[in-house]
């Protein structure tokens, strides 16, 4: 390990992964260019790079940057990323993709070792000093939303989804993984659910994939309507049909919400930029509302 708060006080150094077995941080080593690179930042899109460790009870002492950090949650499958990638603005907005670090703490949610005091050492990493944060978490972790949102009491949050059957035609369209993904989707939502369907665990096993994942598309929106119900002051939902219907209008709206400060110059570069024409997940490949509508077979 090397001199904790050298590490703490450089950002070149990323959090990215909470090991609570061994009780620390590790960090990998990331400049300005391989965020905006990364589809998400996780091992898969970043490579081996520079990594070191940092023991948990060196962030004592830490004081986090005090820009603010906002969130977007979303339900999978409705350009979350691609709104994430279009608000990353270098010197005014860093966008992260599904940080890895946030899934570890929502593996700590579900063993029930998780509490407000280690989810705000771990946020208070993510905060820049030079720019304010937005945080796309994996779906996976929006358990996690109302503690994210608790101990970050300043901060608001965006909650994206899609149509049903924007979903579930996204859903299919993965083949084999996207109907796996529906049912580990499903593992988890269903424990955490206040209102049942009315299914029997029989009953549900004897669904077909499509009608599991329409199942946790319903259930993903239960958990945000309760999310706006508790924190109507802080909390907006924003559909992805809208989001494509008018992207600058949904992009300004954005910004404006979480009180980025973007200029009309940094919106103007922003949709100049190839952004919204260019695959989110795919970088390089084109991707407008002609080819989606070409792969919707309409």
């Amino acid at each position: 390990m090397t001199n904790p708060g050298a590490i703490l006080a450089d950002p070149a150094w990323f959090p990215h992964r909470y090991d609570e077995q061994r009780q620390v941080i590790q960090f990998i080593r990331l400049d300005r260019e391989a965020h905006r690179a990364a589809t998400f930042l996780t091992d898969e899109y970043l490579g081996e790079g520079e990594r070191t460790l940092v023991p948990l009870a060196a962030l004592r002492d830490f004081v986090p940057p005090p820009n603010p950090v906002h969130f977007l949650f979303h339900s999978a499958f409705c350009c979350s990323t691609l709104l994430a990638s279009a608000l990353d603005v270098p010197g005014r907005v860093l966008g992260l993709k599904e940080p890895q670090i946030v899934n570890d703490l929502a593996g700590a949610a579900l063993r029930g070792t998780l509490d407000n005091v280690l989810v705000g050492q771990m946020l208070g990493l993510l905060a820049r000093l030079e720019s304010v944060v937005v945080v796309k978490p994996g779906n996976e972790a929006n358990l996690l939303m109302s503690s994210l949102l608790v101990v970050r009491p300043h901060a608001r949050a965006l909650l994206m989804s899609s149509g049903l059957e924007d979903f579930l035609f996204s859903v299919a369209k993965k083949g084999m993984f996207g109907r796996i993904w529906a049912r580990r989707q499903h593992s988890l939502l269903a424990p955490r659910q206040h209102r049942s369907p009315g299914f029997s665990p029989a009953e549900v096993f004897q669904q077909t994939d499509l009608q599991i994942a329409g199942m946790v598309w319903l259930m993903q929106r239960a958990e945000f309507v309760d999310l706006i119900a508790a924190q109507p002051a802080r909390v907006r939902s924003l559909d992805a049909a809208d989001l494509l219907a008018d992207e600058r209008q949904g992009l300004e709206r954005t910004a404006d919400w979480f009180g980025l400060g973007l200029t009309p110059l940094d919106i103007d570069r922003v949709m100049a930029s190839g952004r919204f024409e260019t695959h989110a997940k795919e970088l390089g490949r084109s991707y407008d509302a002609v080819v989606r509508e070409r792969e919707r077979g309409h």
